[in-house]
């Protein structure tokens, strides 16, 4: 930040009027910017997707309440996967391949 003596001192304006000078005074923007999204990251595309079909409900994964709740599903999900493994309704290779997709569905509350 630069010194004091970088700006002018108050002075007489027109007609006697003391003219401060605020220019150092203002506020810098200090928001944080929002992190560049690759657009061809299958993480992005996935929760972009998820996203739209949230939004064509009226809701939106974003809102606190609607990710936990999309959390707690796929945890309901997962564990009907895993008893379907255990009880060969579904082989391993296969298991392996939804339980991937399940969680790579979970990120997607962070990604909007």
């Amino acid at each position: 930040m630069p010194s004091a003596s970088a700006y002018p001192t108050p002075g007489p304006g027109r007609r006697g009027a003391v003219i401060h000078h605020l220019a150092h005074r203002r506020a810098r923007n200090t928001a944080p910017t929002a992190p560049v999204r690759d657009a061809n990251d299958p993480h992005v595309q996935l929760a972009e997707t998820l996203e739209a079909h949230f939004l064509s409900r009226g809701q939106t994964l974003s809102n606190e309440e609607t990710a936990e709740a999309f959390t707690n599903t796929l945890d309901a999900v997962a564990m009907m996967l895993d008893g379907a493994l255990a009880n060969r309704v579904v082989e391993e290779p296969a298991h392996a391949v939804l339980r991937g997709m399940l969680d790579g569905m979970r990120g997607t509350p962070q990604h909007v």
